[in-house]
């Protein structure tokens, strides 16, 4: 293996955390970032998930289609994009949601505590510069 396997070995292993977690409360891992972005994001757009998550478009379409007909999410129209919808957690969406993403944000608070708050910074630095690097390498001819 080398480093840039290693890499992507590293960051498939966080995906697939987040995919078990969700997973005990019987959410995808797709579903679990829709609700994310709606709960944590003020405004939240399909767009704003595919971005924040990497997430392809019709991905994230089916999970907002798919926790509309549980009655969890609605859409209204987005300021901003004549064609957009902003998406809003229903009543009972609320309910279901927000307690499991609560429960999240506390567990990723413990992880930046244990980490260390100048070490996750140093880290997004880090990675930032390291994906900046990669898109320039791949989008060479």
């Amino acid at each position: 293996m080398n480093l840039i396997d290693d890499i992507g070995r590293l960051m498939a292993g966080s995906t697939r955390l987040y995919e078990q977690w969700a997973r005990q409360y019987g959410l995808s891992y797709n579903t679990l970032a829709v609700l994310y972005g709606v709960v944590c994001y003020p405004d939240c757009t399909q767009k704003t998930i595919c971005t924040h998550w990497n997430l392809p478009k019709q991905t994230v379409f089916s999970a907002c289609r798919q926790l509309a007909e549980q009655g969890w999410l609605r859409f209204s129209p987005d300021p901003n994009d004549k064609r957009g919808k902003t998406l809003h957690l229903t009543e009972r969406g609320q309910t279901a949601a927000l307690p499991v993403i609560e429960k999240l944000q506390h567990i990723e608070q413990g992880i930046i505590r244990d980490f260390g708050v100048s070490q996750a910074e140093t880290f997004i630095q880090e990675w930032q510069r390291f994906t900046e690097i990669v898109a320039r390498h791949t989008q060479e001819p």
